[in-house]
Protein backbone atom coordinates (compact mmCIF):
# COMPACT_ATOMS: atom_id res chain seq x y z
CA UNK A 1 0.00 0.00 0.00
CA UNK A 2 1.53 3.45 -0.79
CA UNK A 3 0.66 6.16 1.38
CA UNK A 4 1.42 9.68 1.71
CA UNK A 5 1.12 12.40 4.10
CA UNK A 6 0.17 16.05 3.07
CA UNK A 7 -0.45 19.09 4.80
CA UNK A 8 0.61 22.40 6.24
CA UNK A 9 4.00 22.41 8.50
CA UNK A 10 3.83 21.62 11.90
CA UNK A 11 0.44 19.44 11.79
CA UNK A 12 2.17 16.20 12.47
CA UNK A 13 2.97 14.58 9.81
CA UNK A 14 6.64 13.28 10.88
CA UNK A 15 6.10 12.91 13.93
CA UNK A 16 2.52 10.41 12.64
CA UNK A 17 5.10 8.69 10.25
CA UNK A 18 7.92 7.81 12.34
CA UNK A 19 5.13 6.27 15.18
CA UNK A 20 3.59 4.55 12.20
CA UNK A 21 6.64 3.08 10.86
CA UNK A 22 6.89 1.24 14.39
CA UNK A 23 3.53 0.24 14.68
CA UNK A 24 3.68 -1.08 11.36
CA UNK A 25 7.13 -2.46 10.40
CA UNK A 26 6.58 -3.65 6.97
CA UNK A 27 6.19 0.30 6.04
CA UNK A 28 9.27 2.20 5.15
CA UNK A 29 9.64 5.67 4.24
CA UNK A 30 11.99 7.06 1.47
CA UNK A 31 15.64 7.42 3.15
CA UNK A 32 16.13 10.52 1.94
CA UNK A 33 13.27 13.36 1.88
CA UNK A 34 12.68 16.78 0.75
CA UNK A 35 14.00 18.70 4.04
CA UNK A 36 17.84 16.61 2.95
CA UNK A 37 16.85 18.28 -0.47
CA UNK A 38 16.25 21.82 1.18
CA UNK A 39 19.05 21.06 2.98
CA UNK A 40 21.72 19.72 0.66
CA UNK A 41 20.55 22.49 -2.00
CA UNK A 42 20.63 24.99 0.83
CA UNK A 43 17.26 26.40 -0.72
CA UNK A 44 15.35 29.09 0.53
CA UNK A 45 11.16 28.08 1.02
CA UNK A 46 8.27 29.27 2.30
CA UNK A 47 7.96 33.44 2.17
CA UNK A 48 11.53 33.09 1.28
CA UNK A 49 11.40 30.25 -1.90
CA UNK A 50 11.33 31.31 -5.10
CA UNK A 51 9.24 29.33 -8.06
CA UNK A 52 12.91 27.77 -8.87
CA UNK A 53 13.41 26.34 -5.67
CA UNK A 54 10.70 24.82 -5.62
CA UNK A 55 10.53 23.38 -9.39
CA UNK A 56 13.35 21.89 -7.66
CA UNK A 57 11.83 20.15 -4.61
CA UNK A 58 8.69 19.65 -6.86
CA UNK A 59 11.09 17.38 -9.22
CA UNK A 60 12.87 15.33 -6.10
CA UNK A 61 8.90 14.72 -4.91
CA UNK A 62 8.11 13.18 -8.03
CA UNK A 63 11.17 11.27 -8.53
CA UNK A 64 10.74 10.10 -5.27
CA UNK A 65 7.24 8.89 -5.99
CA UNK A 66 8.69 6.98 -9.51
CA UNK A 67 11.21 5.05 -7.93
CA UNK A 68 9.89 4.08 -4.74
CA UNK A 69 7.12 1.71 -6.27
CA UNK A 70 7.26 -2.24 -4.41
CA UNK A 71 5.99 -2.69 -1.20
CA UNK A 72 4.25 -0.49 1.69
CA UNK A 73 5.59 2.61 1.76
CA UNK A 74 4.51 6.16 3.41
CA UNK A 75 5.93 9.28 2.13
CA UNK A 76 6.46 12.32 4.09
CA UNK A 77 4.76 14.76 1.13
CA UNK A 78 4.11 15.07 -2.16
CA UNK A 79 4.50 16.33 -5.43
CA UNK A 80 0.93 18.38 -4.39
CA UNK A 81 2.69 19.66 -0.78
CA UNK A 82 5.48 21.32 -3.25
CA UNK A 83 2.50 22.56 -6.01
CA UNK A 84 0.58 24.59 -3.03
CA UNK A 85 3.59 25.90 -1.71
CA UNK A 86 4.58 26.88 -4.93
CA UNK A 87 1.12 28.49 -5.26
CA UNK A 88 1.47 30.34 -2.48
CA UNK A 89 4.61 31.87 -3.29
CA UNK A 90 3.11 32.33 -7.40
CA UNK A 91 0.22 34.31 -5.58
CA UNK A 92 -1.89 32.20 -7.89
CA UNK A 93 -1.63 28.86 -9.93
CA UNK A 94 -1.18 30.80 -13.05
CA UNK A 95 1.12 28.98 -15.41
CA UNK A 96 1.79 25.88 -12.71
CA UNK A 97 -0.77 23.82 -15.18
CA UNK A 98 1.83 21.27 -15.99
CA UNK A 99 3.34 21.24 -12.14
CA UNK A 100 -0.56 20.23 -11.19
CA UNK A 101 -1.29 17.81 -13.95
CA UNK A 102 2.02 16.24 -12.46
CA UNK A 103 1.11 16.23 -9.05
CA UNK A 104 -2.50 14.57 -9.81
CA UNK A 105 -0.92 11.88 -11.67
CA UNK A 106 1.65 11.18 -8.67
CA UNK A 107 -1.11 11.41 -6.53
CA UNK A 108 -3.18 8.88 -8.09
CA UNK A 109 -0.63 6.32 -7.81
CA UNK A 110 -1.53 6.37 -4.02
CA UNK A 111 -4.11 3.83 -2.16
CA UNK A 112 -5.04 6.63 0.04
CA UNK A 113 -3.59 10.59 0.82
CA UNK A 114 -3.39 11.21 4.04
CA UNK A 115 -4.33 14.52 4.95
CA UNK A 116 -2.87 16.57 8.76
CA UNK A 117 -5.36 19.79 8.13
CA UNK A 118 -4.13 22.77 10.79
CA UNK A 119 -7.63 21.95 12.64
CA UNK A 120 -7.32 19.65 15.12
CA UNK A 121 -3.56 19.03 14.44
CA UNK A 122 -2.48 21.87 16.88
CA UNK A 123 1.27 20.86 17.72
CA UNK A 124 3.52 23.51 19.11
CA UNK A 125 5.52 25.31 16.17
CA UNK A 126 8.99 24.84 16.52
CA UNK A 127 11.91 26.77 14.81
CA UNK A 128 13.70 24.15 13.32
CA UNK A 129 15.39 26.28 10.79
CA UNK A 130 13.63 25.46 8.08
CA UNK A 131 9.54 25.88 8.63
CA UNK A 132 8.14 29.36 9.00
CA UNK A 133 6.86 29.56 12.46
CA UNK A 134 3.76 32.10 11.98
CA UNK A 135 0.52 30.38 12.44
CA UNK A 136 -1.22 33.14 10.27
CA UNK A 137 0.99 31.89 7.06
CA UNK A 138 0.83 28.22 8.41
CA UNK A 139 -3.91 28.87 8.33
CA UNK A 140 -3.21 30.45 4.38
CA UNK A 141 -0.99 26.99 3.36
CA UNK A 142 -3.72 24.93 5.19
CA UNK A 143 -6.06 26.90 3.17
CA UNK A 144 -4.80 26.06 0.11
CA UNK A 145 -4.62 22.58 0.58
CA UNK A 146 -8.17 22.68 1.59
CA UNK A 147 -9.17 24.40 -1.76
CA UNK A 148 -7.15 22.29 -3.82
CA UNK A 149 -8.50 18.80 -1.87
CA UNK A 150 -12.17 19.81 -1.93
CA UNK A 151 -12.31 21.64 -4.98
CA UNK A 152 -9.87 20.59 -7.50
CA UNK A 153 -8.11 17.41 -6.85
CA UNK A 154 -8.95 14.15 -8.63
CA UNK A 155 -10.32 11.97 -6.06
CA UNK A 156 -11.11 12.95 -2.69
CA UNK A 157 -13.02 9.55 -1.72
CA UNK A 158 -8.65 8.58 -1.28
CA UNK A 159 -8.58 11.31 0.93
CA UNK A 160 -8.27 10.32 5.07
CA UNK A 161 -8.27 13.43 7.45
CA UNK A 162 -6.49 13.06 10.15
CA UNK A 163 -6.67 15.32 13.43
CA UNK A 164 -6.07 14.67 16.93
CA UNK A 165 -3.76 12.14 19.61
CA UNK A 166 -1.14 10.33 17.25
CA UNK A 167 -2.68 7.10 18.90
CA UNK A 168 -6.30 8.46 17.19
CA UNK A 169 -4.91 8.93 13.83
CA UNK A 170 -2.98 5.56 13.68
CA UNK A 171 -6.13 3.62 14.86
CA UNK A 172 -7.90 5.60 12.05
CA UNK A 173 -5.49 4.16 9.54
CA UNK A 174 -5.41 1.10 10.42
CA UNK A 175 -9.74 0.59 9.88
CA UNK A 176 -9.08 2.54 6.76
CA UNK A 177 -6.24 -0.29 5.85
CA UNK A 178 -9.01 -2.59 6.98
CA UNK A 179 -10.95 -1.58 5.02
CA UNK A 180 -9.45 -1.83 1.41
CA UNK A 181 -8.36 -5.45 2.81
CA UNK A 182 -4.45 -4.37 3.07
Amino acid sequence: MRLACIGAQNTGKTTFIKKFIKRYPDYKTPSETYRDIIKKRKLKINREGTIANQWVIFDSLVKQYANEQAGNIIFDRSPLDAFIYTVYIAGSDEGLHDMYEQAVTCMKTLDCILWFPASGNDFPIKRDGLRVTDPEYRIKIDNLFRTYLHDRLYDYKKVCELSGETKEKILKVKYMMAGTNI
